[in-house]
């Protein structure tokens, strides 16, 4: 059951990707542009509604100590802000600013794009290992 859960999660994630054209990078650029003729404010409404259904969950599932299956949550320990944060941040920003592609949408273009979206999931992976290795 938890693996199917895990599956459907999926599913209904790349669904929405689809469905509200965030998966599409020319989307995402074109809300980057601000003051561009193509700016789009697309993207906005779907972080905005995000935001508040994720807000929403994260009160009523904090208190929680296990998952509606019934397996414990593993809450995370509050770390401090760091260097490595605010680097890994501003190189995922700049990434996400040049292509209009984050690890999200990444692995739906993988399937529609092609070899285009193939290469991008590979230097994806290929800079985490990178992270990783520098990182011990």
């Amino acid at each position: 059951m938890k693996n199917f859960t895990y599956f459907f999660s999926g599913v209904l994630f790349a669904i929405g990707l689809g469905a509200s054209g965030m998966a599409d990078p020319r989307i995402v650029q074109n809300f980057l542009d601000l003051g561009g003729k193509n700016w789009s404010p697309g993207l906005l409404v779907v972080l905005s509604v995000a935001t508040l259904i994720y807000g929403v969950s994260f009160l009523i599932l904090r208190r929680r100590e296990k998952t509606f299956l019934g397996i414990p949550f593993g809450h995370p320990p509050t770390r401090p802000l760091n260097k490595r944060l605010f680097v890994g941040s501003l190189i995922f920003g700049l990434g996400w600013g040049i292509l209009g592609i984050c690890p999200g949408p990444a692995l739906v273009n993988a399937f529609y794009l092609g070899i285009p979206g193939v290469l991008f999931l590979g230097a994806m992976f290929g800079g985490f290992e990178i992270e990783k290795r520098l990182a011990q």
